[in-house]
């Protein structure tokens, strides 16, 4: 895979009651290996804001990682052997984010990279909801099929 990439970023949330609500965002960035871990940088917009913030996420079969810096900042950890807490820096104050991984898996092909976690998101020491995660990453001249 080449370095330019497209990214397809789909996130299902489920509430209390199962219903699921689907978010995706398509962006494009910079791919690269290094050592045994996949590395993604790029800049995201956020509705609202004129300042970027950018984003890079680590990637190996079991964990990922997201960084924030920027406007908004975080490190999240998404990691099947434990559970993790981060500091999610705003605006308007910090919030206390656990995540709970349960499955991370990475699926390799010659242009293309499929990421997909299911996790539990804490606010506060609270359950607010479960998550599955699909990061679809392609290099830029095979586009992105939108769903």
């Amino acid at each position: 895979m080449n370095n330019q990439v497209l990214l397809s970023i789909k996130g299902l949330q489920f509430d209390l009651e199962e219903n699921g609500e689907e978010i995706e965002s398509i962006v494009a960035g910079i791919y690269e290996k290094r050592d045994d871990q996949h590395v993604i940088i790029y800049d995201e917009l956020l509705e609202g804001y004129e300042q970027s913030t950018q984003n890079q996420i680590c990637f190996k079969n079991g964990y990922l990682a997201l960084e924030k810096s920027g406007y908004l900042q975080m490190n999240m950890i998404f990691d099947e052997k434990t559970k993790t807490m981060t500091n999610y820096e705003t605006p308007y104050g910090d919030i206390l984010i656990g995540v709970q991984a349960k499955k991370i898996s990475v699926l390799e092909q010659e242009k293309r990279i499929t990421v997909e976690a299911d996790y539990a998101l804490e606010m506060n020491y609270e359950h607010l909801a479960d998550y599955h995660l699909v990061i679809d990453i392609r290099s830029k001249e095979e586009g992105i099929q939108l769903t």
